[in-house]
């Protein structure tokens, strides 16, 4: 193909890009590290980058200054109806509008990543989750 085979083709607005899942960054300068999930960038302390080695999730990258200043990738933006884990731990969350509510059975788990289709449990730093507010227990119809 030439090297101008797309330059006829209608463009639209730019695309908004996100690392994949547990992928852990920092941006150029700077020693803070976040970790990527569902497209938001979540910040990490040192125990929470323990905890990620230790489940082998090591994915790393260093950014460009700027990365963090997108509105895409505000902590806000993990997108509700997102089952959750706290790295290093166990018990699993549904993320509902800025808001966790504990997940009691496997069964339960399963229901709702059947319900809400996502790719599988997102590990969340456990620093992060520990600042989110508490709600009343999840269910799945």
């Amino acid at each position: 193909m030439p090297a101008s085979w797309a330059d006829g083709l209608p463009t639209g607005a730019a695309a908004q890009c996100s690392l994949p899942d547990h992928t852990r960054f920092t941006e150029t300068g700077s020693s803070a590290q976040y970790v990527s999930v569902r497209g938001a960038a979540l910040p990490l302390a040192y125990s929470d980058a323990v905890a990620y080695d230790a489940e082998g999730l090591r994915a790393y990258t260093e950014l460009p200054v700027g990365y963090l200043a997108n509105p895409i990738h505000a902590p806000s933006r993990l997108p509700k109806n997102t089952v959750i884990r706290a790295v290093g731990t166990p018990g699993q969350y549904l993320y509902v509008g800025g808001v966790v509510r504990p997940i009691g059975t496997p069964t339960l788990s399963a229901c709702l990543l059947g319900r809400y289709p996502q790719n599988g449990v997102a590990v969340v730093p456990a620093s992060w989750l520990t600042g989110v507010p508490r709600g009343a227990a999840a269910t799945c119809t």
